[in-house]
């Protein structure tokens, strides 16, 4: 005979009890930094359906603050926030010992060259530009959450190991 307790509770078969099942493990914990929340949701919820958990901040200081506080794997960041731009975000965070190694994608409207450069100089590990397809989304994501990917941009510099538009 099996028996089910109902949600998060175990089931029995004879005299055996079987835990309930456990939530599957996420693929990466990221952190959304949009200030418009329709793109912050769309950006959450299609995360956190492809298996990733995210946590989100509307603005530059929050997203420090998070940043320092909850450690994500992976950010995903506009370039322009109120109370600290992207830009600013990512400099601090390069600067500050314990975060430094989090991998930056910025995902922006700004298409221009010279935003480009300034991303990868403040050092930004990927730039990908609004509006983007969500499944290369999760494709740089992966990519950057693998080991080694952080190691490769460090060596072969950042602008070189940026994957590709």
């Amino acid at each position: 005979m099996v028996k089910h307790t109902g949600l998060g509770g175990s089931r029995s078969d004879g005299d055996r009890v079987w835990p309930a099942k456990a939530a599957p493990v996420p693929r990466g914990r990221v952190l959304v930094v949009e200030d418009h929340e329709d793109t912050r949701f769309m950006l959450k919820t299609f995360l956190e359906m492809s298996g990733f958990a995210v946590c989100e901040a509307k603005d530059g200081e929050s997203a420090m603050e998070m940043a320092v506080n909850d450690v994500p794997d992976l950010i995903l960041m506009d370039l322009g926030l109120p109370r600290f731009d992207g830009l600013s975000v990512t400099r601090r965070i390069r600067a500050h010992e314990a975060i430094r190694h989090l991998s930056i994608i910025f995902l922006s409207g700004w298409t221009d060259p010279q935003r480009l450069r300034d991303a990868v100089d403040a050092g930004c590990d990927d730039y990908l530009v609004k509006p983007v397809e969500p499944d290369r989304i999760v494709a740089v994501i992966e990519h950057w959450l693998t080991p080694n990917a952080r190691f490769a941009a460090a060596w072969y510099g950042a602008a070189g190991a940026a994957v590709k538009q």
